[in-house]
């Protein structure tokens, strides 16, 4: 058991270490928004243990989503921290959200992000989510742009 705390601890470590050199990189750069690339470089960025990412066709629209995984299970105020950390590295402003049991996904807005959803509560183009694979024991992470359309 003391062996999964410590794996676990160094991919939170590991994680926030990504996040910190994307900020560096853009206080450097001097901007508070990120490009639409920028916003998926800094998902990439961080370092997850595995990394997917695919195109879905809904309609008449593209939905570009990835999935990044970390291993264990992450609490609830982590998943939180880390998901809030991230957008405001990618310059994204959350617009909507449920934070329930089972369920944490976060909607949000960054300029130059891309296509954008309208909900009720405003414009959107990114959409991220957190849940938890027991069967893998990882914390998965998934970033919609401009929202998620596949089952997570």
């Amino acid at each position: 058991m003391e062996w999964m705390k410590k794996e676990k601890t160094l991919a939170v470590t590991a994680f926030l270490l990504g996040v910190f050199c994307l900020l560096t990189v853009l206080a450097a750069l001097g901007r508070k928004e990120a490009s639409g690339e920028e916003v998926f470089q800094a998902f990439e960025a961080v370092n997850f243990s595995k990394i997917n990412c695919h195109i879905s066709r809904v309609g008449d629209g593209d939905y570009l989503e990835f999935e990044g995984r970390l291993p264990g299970e992450l609490s609830r105020e982590e998943q939180r921290f880390l998901a809030e950390a991230l957008l405001e590295r990618m310059g994204a402003k959350q617009v909507a959200g449920v934070d329930e049991d089972a369920l944490y996904t976060v909607y949000a807005y960054a300029k130059g992000a891309g296509e954008t959803k309208t909900l009720p509560e405003g414009k959107v183009n990114l959409n991220l989510a957190v849940t938890y694979d027991e069967g893998k024991d990882e914390t998965v992470f998934y970033l919609g742009c401009p929202i998620l359309v596949s089952d997570w």
